[in-house]
C-alpha cells in the first residue's frame, strides 16, 4: 500500500455493488460439482470443482450483461428456491471474487447505456 492509500472496510467495498451468492456443492449420487447461483436461479455443473465455478461465473456475466445492454433488468432475477438459501446460511464461507461484466451487443443493435462494470460473487461450499 502506497503512503496515503485508505484502507478500505468491506462495506466501503462493496458500496453500490450487485452483490450475488452461489452455493458449490458436490452431488454423490450424480458425481458432480452443481454451482447455484441464487439470485438467478441458474446453475452450472462440471466433473471438477474448478469448471463448476468458472461456468457459473461465465453464466452470471452474460446474463447480467445482457439484461443490463438490453434494458431487461426487470426480467433478471428470479430467486432460487428456500431450501437453497438456507443451504447457503449453512455453509462455510467462501471467497469474495468480482466478475467484470460486459455489454453483449449485435451489430447495429440499439442498446442501454449502463452496464455495472462488475459484480461481488459470494460463493459457500458445504463441509
Amino acid at each position: 500500500m502506497s503512503k496515503g492509500e485508505k484502507i478500505m472496510s468491506n462495506e466501503e467495498r462493496t458500496k453500490g455493488v450487485m452483490t450475488f451468492h452461489i452455493l458449490i456443492k458436490f452431488d454423490d449420487d450424480e458425481k458432480i460439482w452443481l454451482a447455484h447461483c441464487l439470485e438467478l436461479d441458474i446453475v452450472a455443473t462440471a466433473r471438477k470443482f474448478e469448471d463448476a465455478k468458472a461456468d457459473i461465473m461465465s453464466l452470471m456475466e452474460a446474463q447480467i450483461g445482457y439484461a443490463f445492454s438490453h434494458d431487461n433488468v426487470d426480467n433478471l432475477y428470479h430467486s432460487a428456491p428456500r431450501s437453497a438459501w438456507k443451504e447457503f446460511y449453512e455453509c462455510m464461507e467462501g471467497p469474495e471474487e468480482r466478475i467484470p461484466i460486459q455489454k453483449y451487443v449485435m451489430e447495429n443493435e440499439e442498446v442501454s447505456e449502463f452496464v455495472p462494470p462488475d459484480v461481488i460473487a459470494k460463493t459457500c461450499i458445504p463441509a
